[in-house]
């Protein structure tokens, strides 16, 4: 009954709760739950490769992660759903910008950021490398943490801490 509720609300998640942690454990990964948290990435197609390991330290988070690779099916609209998403991530979740040599000539990326920004969302920068960042963009993300060119999952664990810390602050609030 649970999996088809999760089927009719269109999510692809699955959450997974150890009741042998302990009982504030429990509890917040609950409140988690409850809080419908959704991650959006904008990237350039392709450094397809180079987040991978971004989005998997995240959904070992239990982090819904929208990108388009795995979100958009045949015959939909691309653009609305990619800015339906933003807003709900605005709203609900988190918007992470991965700023690479090829992400900074891409006019979807910017015009994703862009309209991120215009709702209110929480700008995540992630920078690959030493790319050279324009103005606009870098005005648009403020301070930011770079990787390495070929990162891993260990190197952005620093994303899942800082979405935590934001998470754990907004399940105080509610307490």
């Amino acid at each position: 009954m649970e999996k088809a509720y999760i089927i009719d609300q269109g999510k692809d998640f699955i959450w997974k709760i150890d009741m042998t942690a302990d009982t504030e454990a429990i509890l917040n990964k609950v409140r988690k739950i409850c809080m419908d948290i959704e991650v959006f990435i904008s990237y350039a197609h392709c450094d397809r490769e180079i987040v991978q390991p971004l989005i998997k330290a995240l959904s070992d988070r239990d982090y819904s992660v929208w990108t388009p690779d795995n979100k958009i099916n045949a015959g939909d609209n691309l653009t609305e759903q990619i800015y339906d998403a933003i807003i709900r991530c605005a709203y609900k979740g988190f918007y992470i910008v991965v700023i690479s040599e090829e992400s900074i000539k891409s006019s979807f990326v910017t015009n994703e950021l862009a309209f991120a920004t215009s709702q209110g969302a929480l700008i995540v920068p992630v920078v690959i490398g030493n790319p050279n960042i324009p103005d606009d963009i870098r005005a648009w993300i403020g301070k930011y943490q770079q990787v390495r060119l070929s990162p891993t999952e260990a190197d952005f664990n620093w994303v899942g801490d800082m979405l935590d810390s934001v998470i754990a602050k907004k399940i105080a609030n509610l307490s």
